[in-house]
């Protein structure tokens, strides 16, 4: 994996390698496998780098994925950055600095089953020219979606589309919020305040 800066703020995106057919893992990488940590930090041409953000489509398709845990330093996962990973299981946090997320970021997940979003004020990424789907379109297997204490804001098209959400459970949130999500997810059985 290759990271690119963002100077003078030396902060830096995780991205695949590029390549000139657009295949993000080149033959000769392996590709990323079972429990990912994606670091806070990582040293490059000696200096030290925040990691903020995962770019767009960079872990798209990786099927041998199981887990990924983000630092608490993420502002930004792209527009399907880890779009059709269905080795991804089990439980998936989204950490509460996470500012914006691209469309279908995590669609066609469908190992997963539990969603923890911490993230206080996320928004769809800017850059996205369609909310025509979810961020979890497709992920058959999610049943509960946790809302920690202390967020403000969801995205827009937070979990439409997402039909399996059988338990919603706010820590603490607004009305509104509450029942704009329960309106969207009319298979939802459990709502829990």
């Amino acid at each position: 994996m290759r990271e690119v800066c963002r100077v003078p703020q030396r902060q830096r995106e995780v991205v695949p390698p590029a390549s000139a057919d657009m295949n993000p893992w080149p033959e000769e990488m392996a590709k990323p496998q079972g429990d990912m940590l994606i670091p806070a930090t990582v040293r490059h041409l000696g200096l030290e780098w925040t990691v903020v953000g995962v770019d767009d489509n960079a872990f798209k398709d990786i099927y041998e994925l199981t887990s990924v845990r983000f630092p608490e330093t993420l502002l930004s996962i792209g527009q399907a950055a880890f779009l059709g990973c269905i080795g991804l299981r089990d439980t998936l946090i989204i950490p509460y600095g996470l500012r914006s997320i691209g469309s279908m970021a995590f669609n066609d997940c469908s190992g997963l089953t539990t969603l923890i979003w911490k993230a206080r004020n996320c928004q769809g990424s800017q850059h996205d020219t369609t909310l025509r789907y979810s961020y979890f379109y497709r992920c058959m297997g999610l049943s509960d979606i946790i809302i920690d204490t202390g967020v403000e804001q969801l995205p827009v098209e937070f979990i439409s589309n997402v039909s399996g959400v059988k338990r919603l459970e706010f820590k603490s949130a607004t009305r509104t919020a509450i029942i704009n999500l329960a309106a969207r997810n009319p298979q939802m059985r459990h709502l829990v305040l």
